[in-house]
This record gives structure tokens, sequence and C-alpha cells, in this order.
């Protein structure tokens, strides 16, 4: 018989919470670090964020002059202005 038993750490969905909460963990530091204490609203987006979207905060974390910055563009997409 056959044993189809999966790991769970080495599913595709594991790994992509695994990338998320990485992310998440890097990201909410970093901005606080630079901008200082986070606003609750952006603490939320952050945890409310996809993979996607945190990759694009990080890349805009690196030239923003402010914490608005590096939320702006996703603000621009959330309304559909883009």
């Amino acid at each position: 018989m056959m044993d189809f038993t999966v790991q769970l750490k080495d599913t595709r969905f594991y790994q992509e919470i695994r990338e998320e909460v990485a992310l998440e963990t890097f990201l909410k530091p970093l901005l606080t670090k630079r901008f200082g204490e986070l606003p609750e609203t952006i603490c939320q987006r952050l945890e409310n964020a996809d993979i996607e979207q945190m990759e694009q905060w990080v890349e805009s974390l690196v030239d923003a002059p402010s914490l608005d910055a590096v939320f702006k563009d996703s603000d621009l997409s959330n309304d559909g202005n883009e």
C-alpha cells in the first residue's frame, strides 16, 4: 500500500502563509524604525495585505520620504484612480 501522507510544511498553502507572515514581521519593524510609531490604520493594512502588496510597500520604503509616500500608490489603486 502506498503512503500518500503529505507533510503540512511541504504544501504550497503552508509556504505562502509562511512567506506572508515573514514579510509582515519584516516590514512592520522597518516602517517603525524609519517613521516612528505606526498608526492603527497602517497596522491593520499590514495585517490584511497580501504578499504582492507587502512586496510593493517594501520597494516603496527604500525611497519614500514619509510613511504616507510608502502607502500612496496603494491608496490610488484602492480608489480606482490609477
